[in-house]
């Protein structure tokens, strides 16, 4: 059985060669990156306040501590990783979602976790509105944080944050307390009994604002959530 998927895999190599995420260059290894692009992509190694973006030692806030959760990203939103996220998102090349939850695992694995006690945590992507979904036909940060929940072998919940709102895009919103207005009260929690006193890691693609991030954070602060570690792709 083993040795018929791996000349599966081979033949599908053969006929569908893999190009690489970023340049679209073909390439002979599993990572869909290629090793110039790689080479490209600088992993952070700490987390980060949601307000100032100032760099947080472990996972101890040093500013704002106001601010309900903790920010986490695995790189920046340079152009290489900016054209990953888009063929993702809007080419519908699905395949993309594993390179890129690597670079989030790759950047979780080089913090300090020593205190975080990582096996409390669920996993909770950010949702798609219904018509969005519907649209796209799968959700970007719902296949990344699959592959990031397997990966840290921890419980993925996709049905207990939702949208109740069609957002605009937060792309197509330059202006900061516009981006705040649109998501206002854009999430529900299906059953507070799923959440309280639950530590959760939240997933998304992209963080710009921080304003999609803060509104889920809101949501699931409200009905019972203990830590949440909001983690990102990238930031703008």
């Amino acid at each position: 059985m083993m040795f018929l998927k791996k000349f599966l895999e081979k033949v599908l190599d053969i006929l569908f060669p893999k190009r690489c995420i970023g340049c679209l260059n073909f390439v002979s290894n599993n990572s869909y990156f290629c090793k110039d692009c790689l080479s490209k992509i600088q992993i952070f190694d700490s987390f980060f306040c949601p307000k100032c973006k100032a760099r947080i030692p472990g996972i101890k806030k040093i500013c704002h501590p106001e601010e309900k959760f903790i920010l986490g990203s695995a790189t920046n939103y340079n152009e290489l990783v900016k054209q990953a996220i888009w063929r993702l998102k809007f080419k519908f090349i699905t395949s993309g979602a594993e390179p890129l939850a690597n670079l989030l695992i790759n950047y979780f694995k080089n913090l300090n976790l020593q205190e975080l006690k990582i096996e409390n945590f669920i996993v909770i992507p950010i949702p798609l509105s219904k018509k969005r979904l519907k649209e796209r036909g799968f959700n970007q940060s719902e296949l990344i944080a699959k592959f990031f929940a397997k990966h840290f072998n921890l419980k993925l919940e996709i049905n207990i944050l939702y949208r109740i709102k069609n957002t605009k895009p937060q792309s197509e919103i330059n202006d900061f307390s516009l981006r705040k207005e649109n998501v206002l009260n854009c999430f529900a929690v299906l059953d507070k009994n799923l959440i309280q006193n639950k530590n959760i890691i939240l997933i998304d693609d992209v963080v710009t604002s921080g304003a999609t991030f803060k509104e889920a954070v809101k949501t699931l602060k409200s009905a019972g959530a203990k830590k949440i570690i909001a983690l990102a792709i990238a930031r703008v």
